[in-house]
């Protein structure tokens, strides 16, 4: 198992360190990853994503520098 909140910690950073003084509109909670199992070249991870902003938000993408795709 990898350790959970990995691939998702630099989007929070990310997002914690965007300049504002207002508190983050976006969280991420219960964050749960699993490696790949024998022969399979993908995991998968879950997460709640939470918008406490008055406007809707899309997700387009989330990247991470420890994985070739996410």
């Amino acid at each position: 198992m990898i350790r959970p909140g990995a691939a998702v910690l630099p989007l929070v950073l990310f997002l914690g360190a965007c300049g504002t003084e207002e508190p983050p509109v976006l969280t991420v909670a219960e964050v749960t990853m699993f490696a790949p199992l024998p022969g399979q070249p993908a995991g998968v991870a879950y997460f709640v994503l939470q918008n406490g902003a008055p406007a809707t938000m899309a997700l387009q993408r989330i990247e991470s520098p420890y994985f070739t795709a996410v």
